[in-house]
This record gives structure tokens, sequence and C-alpha cells, in this order.
């Protein structure tokens, strides 16, 4: 659903623009960054072997990659459905610091919680 909202709002004239005559876009968003907070019930390794990040790569290259956004740095939150409040409340707290912490250096340059990729 997300993946969705963001193909609307990355529009051709904000996110990138076709050229004349050239089969490769402008990427108009050069030099951001972004960080993925993906959940998910399958243990990493299931998503990894079996899956083939096939969601990290839907948001990566076709979306991101594609507008210029670089580095894309991931962080993967497993196994929710297993997983106690204590858990989740430290995830919570997690995602905030590192939300602090990549705010205060202008960048999603910062360790991941999870997997990074």
């Amino acid at each position: 659903m997300l993946k969705g909202f963001i193909e609307r709002v990355f529009l051709p004239g904000f996110a990138f623009k076709y050229r004349k005559n050239s089969p490769i876009q402008e990427q108009l968003l050069k030099g951001k960054t972004a960080r993925l907070l993906v959940t998910m019930d399958a243990p990493s390794w299931w998503n990894r072997w079996v899956y083939r990040n096939a969601v990290h790569n839907a948001m990566l290259y076709p979306t991101l990659n594609f507008c210029g956004v670089k580095p894309v740095r991931i962080s993967e939150f497993c196994v929710v459905r297993k997983s106690t409040p204590i858990q989740r409340q430290r995830w919570l707290e997690q995602t905030h610091a590192l939300g602090q912490r990549e705010a205060r250096q202008g960048s999603a340059s910062s360790p991941s919680i999870g997997r990074t990729t």
C-alpha cells in the first residue's frame, strides 16, 4: 500500500523528469537518502532466501533509485506476530532514536536496527 502511495507522489516533475530523445530519466531526488522500516511475520532469512527480498527490491530499484534516492538503508523487524509487547516497545524506541540521530546527521547513514541493504 505504501509503495502505491509513493508511486502516486513521486511523479514526473517532482521526483524525476523525462528527457527528450533519451531513455534515461533525470533524477530529481539525487542527494536524498531513505530508510525503509520493514515489518514482517516471516523470519529475515525466509524473506531473503525464499522471497529473495521482493518487497525490499520493489521499493529500492524501480521506485527510490529510479528517482535518485541513495543510499537506501533497510531495517527489518521480524517476527512481528510472535513478538512480545516488550520487544515491540523496544523496536519503537530504537526507531525513534534512529530517526533522531538521522535527523541530526541529515541522512539515513546511521547503523541499522536490523539487516541493512
